[in-house]
């Protein structure tokens, strides 16, 4: 009995076991088989990114293009003294912590007012733009003559953007090199008609504030040698930076030598000629960098949609070393593998457990059902043979039947007998005769001795 219970639950264990390594085996092939379709899924990730600076980018834009418009529809900057306009724009720069200089300006370029605050509260030495005339300055030109970036087809109309420059006048109030961009539009009176022009001094921070928690982002999941750059629509550098020469993801220092000078297109970048000049939207892949003869992933979005105005024709740029990238691929697989062999353990002992705990009940179920069977086959043992003794006692009664009857035939055999002896010679002729005819009236003699008598 334990040794076949013991054989049953070995059996049902090792059917057990061989599934579970079976599935296993087979998930692993199949994982190897799939090692190309990861590498497309990880590039498909890193273009993801891509996707994610674009949208960041796009959502600040919104916002930006429409402060400058609320701005010139201020009360105070319309008919203020300048000591309100002053105040007025001190608690604007505060309030949004974007724009370093807000100036407005006459229809002749001559400055109204502009902050006297930075950001962080502090003043600033802005008073010297007093003596400024900004008439010469492209975004007063095109500004004053209703040059805006619109794009009706998203619904934005009436807001000047240009690309970001060194900004030398709010570098000279700052004391150190800001880098800014414009958003400007005209004032106007409650007549309608133009009385000047507003424009914020754009620090460029409201992008590279995206730049920085993206590389953060990148440089969390393993990545070292990243290069992210913004171009213009001509390929030429608006930002630049390159991870191996940062300190930390909040790093962020300008290469005034590249921005607005060096031009990947004119470098011969395959990927950014084809954003440009076949209007793609975006592209990534394996190309060689130009520059340094590596090669690199890329991915490479050409800004657009709701939030944004197509004309401006910016591209988000994202590069990373082959082998860096291909080093966190590795990373990625390993870690998947790892939690792959886990998750297959804990399944795995799982399982053995559960076909131990499912053998021995099956081993006591099986018990029980073989004690009942024994049960009855010892009652039915015990009525066979009672059976048998009844047989043998019916048997017996039959034999004693069948004697007693042979006794009975022999003792009429004998009367007949002594009665066919005291007949007269012709009488037992005459009943010997009557002795064979057929067999009923044979075994009727007292009715044929009747007809003696």
């Amino acid at each position: 009995m334990n040794k076949s219970e013991y054989s049953l639950k070995t059996k049902l264990l090792c059917l057990t076991s061989a599934i579970v390594l079976s599935l296993g085996f087979v998930s692993i092939f199949l994982q190897q088989r799939a090692g190309e379709k990861v590498k497309a899924q990880f590039l498909d990730g890193f273009n993801d990114y891509g996707e994610i600076l674009h949208d960041a980018i796009t959502a600040q834009f919104y916002e930006r293009y429409g402060d400058i418009q609320a701005f010139s529809a201020s009360e105070t900057l319309l008919t203020g003294s300048r000591t309100d306009m002053e105040a007025y724009l001190n608690r604007m720069v505060a309030l949004y912590a974007i724009y370093d200089l807000v100036y407005v300006v006459d229809k002749n370029g001559r400055l109204v007012a502009v902050n006297t605050q930075g950001p962080d509260g502090k003043d600033i030495p802005s008073a010297a733009l007093y003596q400024k005339n900004f008439s010469e300055f492209s975004w007063f030109k095109k500004s004053l003559a209703g040059e805006f970036s619109d794009d009706k087809e998203h619904n934005f109309a009436g807001t000047l953007v240009e690309d970001p420059r060194l900004d030398n006048e709010v570098s000279e109030v700052y004391g150190e090199k800001r880098y800014t961009n414009t958003f400007a539009t005209q004032m106007k009176n409650k007549k309608g008609e133009v009385i000047g022009v507003i424009c914020n001094r754009a620090n460029f921070k409201w992008v590279t504030y995206e730049y920085s928690s993206l590389i953060e982002t990148l440089q969390s999941t393993g990545y070292k040698a990243l290069n992210l750059s913004l171009l213009d629509a001509q390929g030429t550098l608006l930002l630049e930076f390159d991870t191996l020469k940062m300190k930390s993801a909040k790093d962020l220092t300008f290469d005034f030598a590249r921005l607005n000078h060096v031009n990947l297109s004119q470098l011969g970048s395959p990927s950014v000629n084809t954003i440009i000049n076949d209007h793609k939207d975006d592209l990534h892949g394996l190309e060689k960098n130009r520059e340094s003869g590596v090669d690199e992933y890329f991915t490479i979005h050409h800004i657009e949609g709701d939030k944004w105005v197509k004309s401006l024709g910016w591209s988000v740029l994202i590069r990373a070393e082959k082998n860096d990238a291909e080093g966190v691929l590795l990373r990625v697989s390993s870690e998947s593998q790892k939690s792959y062999i886990l998750f297959f353990t804990i399944i795995a002992l799982a399982s053995i457990a559960a076909g131990t705990l499912f053998s021995n009940r099956i081993a006591k179920q099986l018990e029980l059902i073989l004690s009942g069977l024994t049960h009855e086959a010892t009652n039915m043992v015990q009525v066979a043979d009672d059976t048998r003794k009844l047989s043998n006692e019916l048997s017996e009664g039959s034999n004693q039947q069948a004697a007693a009857i042979q006794e009975t035939a022999a003792a009429i055999d004998e009367r007949t007998e002594f009665i066919r002896m005291k007949l007269p010679p012709f009488a037992r002729n005459l009943a010997t005769a009557s002795a064979r005819m057929s067999s009923a009236a044979y075994r009727k003699p007292s009715i044929s001795l009747a007809l003696f008598y």
